[in-house]
């Protein structure tokens, strides 16, 4: 199992330390966080994120998929014998005569809002760039059962 140090970054430590008081003064030896998910948790397949700065100063993560657009309605013509043709027309403006259309579908956003959470958030995405790096070089692709530490 590893130690504390191996898992947890000087920034979490710090979190630690507001929490629970200054790190000295606790009387425990280490301490465990119970990882739960709200009753509102929903996980998103993500293709891209958009951030804006909020007027607070914090920065607002939206994260989004990319798909092109559903039809309003397909029309299926009838077979000879009263089944439903596999071919079909949609109406709905899938282009334009110029170009062609994607939707970019937000799903959620997540408002970092404080320069602690900023880091964390760096530190988790450097250690996830560098594993799929590493992973890239070794023509390994990582399973969806592979965390980042």
């Amino acid at each position: 199992m590893p130690e504390c140090d191996d898992v947890m970054n000087e920034t979490a430590k710090k979190s630690i330390g507001r929490t629970l008081g200054p790190i000295n003064q606790v009387s425990q030896t280490s301490v465990k966080f119970i990882h739960q998910k709200n009753a509102s948790f929903r996980a998103f397949p993500a293709d891209g994120v958009w951030g804006v700065l909020t007027p607070s100063g914090g920065l607002q993560v939206e994260v989004y998929t990319e798909h092109q657009p559903v039809p309003d309605a397909v029309i299926h013509s009838f077979n000879p014998d009263g089944t439903i043709s596999e071919g079909f027309r949609a109406e709905g403006a899938l282009t334009t005569s110029e170009q062609a259309i994607m939707i970019r579908d937000f799903h959620t956003a997540i408002i970092v809002s404080s320069l602690q959470c900023a880091i964390q958030l760096h530190d988790l995405l450097s250690r996830y760039i560098e594993m799929q790096k590493a992973m890239v070089r070794q023509n390994n692709p990582p399973t969806s059962q592979e965390g980042v530490k």
